[in-house]
Parts: C-alpha cells; structure tokens; sequence
C-alpha cells in the first residue's frame, strides 16, 4: 500500500472513509480557501427623499464593513440604486463613486443589524457585515453620515447622472461582470459617497445590495 507524504510538512493523505477519496483544500488564486457554498443577502435601501442641495459634496451616505474579528470574506455581488427627481436643480448633473474604508466604522442614519439583514435563505448564518457585530457596519442615509476616524482608500468606480425632473433613474454595479465580487476581508468596508451634486436639486433614493459571507 502507497502513503503519500506531503512534500512541505510531515503530514500524510488523509483517505475519507466513506468516499474512499483522497482528502483536499482548495484555494484560490489570491490564497482564500474556496468552500463549496456561501451565506447570501439582499438588504434594501431605502433613502427617501433628500433635501435641495443636501449632504454636501464629499459626504457617505452608504457604508457596509466587515467585522474586524470575522474570519470569513464578504462578497459583493451587486449594487442596485434608483433615483426619481421631483425637483430638477440649475445644474445639469450630479456624481457618486464607490470607495473601499477602513480603521473604523460611521455613525448615524438607518443601522442594519444582524437580526433585520434581508436573507437570501432563512437557513444561513448570521452575516458578520452588520451595525452590530463587532467593527462591523451596514448603514445608509439621506444626510451625511459621520466618519469619524474612516480611512478612504481606493475608489472603485463612479457614475454621473442628469437631472430631468420627474425621471426615474438606476445604476447597477454588477461586479460578477466584472472579474468577480469586491472582496471585503476583515475591518475593510465600502462606501457610496457624494462627488458633485447641483446645490438645488431634490430627489428621493432608493435600492438594495446584494452579497455573501464565505
């Protein structure tokens, strides 16, 4: 009988005993261990309407992170946002973009805690993306939140709108188009902050954000 001994330790195959298989782990180009399901969510945003030139340019109205004590990788699948103009401003545009964070989690707004996070199964864990885990976050406002010792790193992407009144507008960020999910590892977080808006301009805001504990 062959014995397999690996080549960097003084471990030996270890031979399941029902499939009779040779026991394995898979990981990813990037190191992570790659599991066979993921805990998923879909949580909604729902904004309301924000006041005629409010928050002012540079401000976070969204902000998700991971706990700094999670052992597992968010996901980030897809970023939903759906805009209706009731009052249009004298300028013709406005802009947001999406940027990672760190050191520290936000305050104020609507907090999502573990307990109110929309589930895509009743059956899944508890998501370590939540107001209440420990570091964690998952909040959203229609005023500036408050970012008090935030990091803001590297922006991932942005988008400028027009503002004919009355219209209904919708972004989508498909990361899985996109080379695959926005990974937040541990204490990293993601944000959805104000650019350029027309200081007159009156809009209610809506959307949800889908993603996975792995």
């Amino acid at each position: 009988m062959a014995v397999t001994e690996s080549g960097a330790s003084a471990d030996f195959l270890t031979v399941d005993p029902t499939s009779k298989a040779g026991r394995s782990t898979l990981y990813g180009p990037d190191g992570t261990i790659m599991t066979p399901g993921a805990d998923g969510y879909i949580q909604r945003l729902d904004f309301g309407v924000f006041a005629a030139g409010a928050p002012a340019n540079g401000s976070s109205i969204f902000n998700m992170r991971n706990a700094t004590t999670s052992t597992r990788v968010g996901l980030v699948r897809k970023i939903r946002l759906t805009w209706m103009v009731t009052t249009a401003g004298t300028g013709t545009e406005w802009a947001y973009e999406l940027v990672r964070t760190s050191a520290a989690a936000m305050s104020g707004g609507t907090a999502v805690t573990t307990a109110n996070m929309g589930r895509k199964d009743t059956g899944v864990s508890n998501p370590e993306i939540a107001s209440d885990t420990t570091g964690g976050d998952f909040r959203f406002s229609n005023a500036a939140l408050t970012t008090t010792s935030v990091t803001f790193g590297q922006s991932l992407g942005g988008f400028v709108l027009a503002n004919p009144i009355g219209s209904i507008l919708e972004k989508i960020f498909d990361f899985d188009n996109n080379e695959g999910p926005i990974k937040l590892r541990a204490g990293e977080g993601l944000a959805l902050r104000v650019k350029t808006i027309t200081a007159t301009i009156v809009y209610a805001m809506s959307g949800n954000v889908q993603f996975e504990m792995r």
